[in-house]
């Protein structure tokens, strides 16, 4: 298949590009900037916030995942809205002119957010209201009219939303995070005990690849948006810790009634202590939501249309190791992935790009 990927040499993008070239895909990449790394793939150098897409890139194009949107809370609605919506529109546009069968839009679970906790929720969540920002906001209206698409003109489309996705190369959450720890910055309000879900960018790429063959298939029909998580909810400061213990930076305790509990201690980790997590997936999966905040995406779940609910968690995972290093950026893998490694064919760039 020809597959066009916005925002395909960002962290995400970066990820579901490798995954499709080692399946054989014919790979085109929309981006602002050049990918970092060689991967095969034709990139275009187009800002979607700004420019149309010229009509070549669309030619012949099987199936598009749009990744790229402004994330974060800092800006104005006028840039998130061309960033996020226009940009949504304008693919949604070159999917009808282009007889362009499928569509997968990379969502956010921000796009239920209510200002309450969820624990055990799935999809059948209402959109939030309130918008405390102006990603939220952009990124809910985008994925409604994703959904609002399909089935017309021949169009398939299906919205995936992961959660807090972490990783090498992660270029946002981990490095924030210890960047403000290193400055003295970051505290813990509360007891720390709250649970949140990680999800490693890894298994991201791989829901990415399973809702592509799903709607290839013709076993999805599409119209649906589904919450990417591991099924594994952690306690943050306690995960974080335990990886700022491994950059020699001292453990955070909580901050409540006026108290600031942090320790003025470096925290002492055991010997070959490494942080974990679980890498992609090889095989479908089916689990039960048990204590999770998100639902896992997984071959005969999509295939039906509709949340899984029941069952038990059944995973194949290749083994992995990730430890931190003394950067703040620097996480790499302990022991090579059982995961193909991306081809050494070159990174070609269009005349589109020029």
């Amino acid at each position: 298949m020809k597959v066009l990927v916005t925002g395909g040499s960002g962290f995400i993008g970066g990820r579901v590009v490798r995954r499709l070239l080692e399946n054989g895909h014919e790979v085109h990449v929309i981006g602002r900037t050049t990918p970092k790394e060689e991967t095969g793939s034709v990139f275009h150098q187009v800002d979607l916030a700004r420019e149309t897409i010229p009509e070549v890139i669309c030619q012949g194009v099987d199936a598009v995942f749009h990744i790229a949107a402004k994330a974060g809370v800092w800006g104005s609605a006028s840039s998130y809205y061309a960033a996020n919506v226009s940009a949504t529109r304008q693919i949604l546009e070159a999917c009808r002119t282009h007889s362009i069968n499928i569509l997968i839009h990379t969502s956010s679970p921000s796009v239920v957010f209510s200002g309450e906790s969820f624990r055990g929720a799935d999809e059948s969540l209402p959109y939030g209201s309130n918008w405390l920002c102006h990603y939220a906001r952009t990124k809910a209206e985008a994925e409604r009219e994703v959904l609002a698409a399909n089935g017309k003109s021949g169009l398939k489309t299906l919205a995936l939303r992961p959660h807090l996705v972490w990783g090498p190369g992660d270029p946002h959450l981990l490095p924030k995070a210890i960047a403000r720890h290193m400055a003295g910055k970051l505290r813990i309000v509360g007891s720390g005990e709250n649970h949140m879900d990680l999800t490693h960018v890894d298994n991201v790429a791989h829901a990415h690849i399973l809702a592509l063959d799903a709607l290839a298939s013709g076993r999805h029909s599409g119209g649906q948006a589904y919450f990417i998580s591991q099924d594994d909810p952690v306690a943050l400061w306690k995960w974080l810790n335990h990886l700022f213990s491994h950059l020699d930076l001292r453990t955070l305790l909580g901050f409540r009634a006026g108290v600031n509990l942090e320790s003025t201690s470096a925290y002492r980790r055991a010997p070959n202590d490494s942080i974990r997590c679980r890498p992609a997936c090889q095989r479908s999966l089916v689990f039960d939501r048990r204590g999770s905040t998100g639902s896992w995406l997984r071959a005969d779940r999509i295939n039906e249309g509709r949340p899984q609910r029941h069952g038990r968690l059944v995973k194949s995972f290749s083994q992995r190791t990730w430890v931190a290093t003394g950067s703040a950026s620097a996480l790499r893998p302990q022991r090579e992935s059982t995961l193909q490694k991306p081809r050494d064919s070159g990174n070609r760039r269009s005349r589109t790009s020029e």
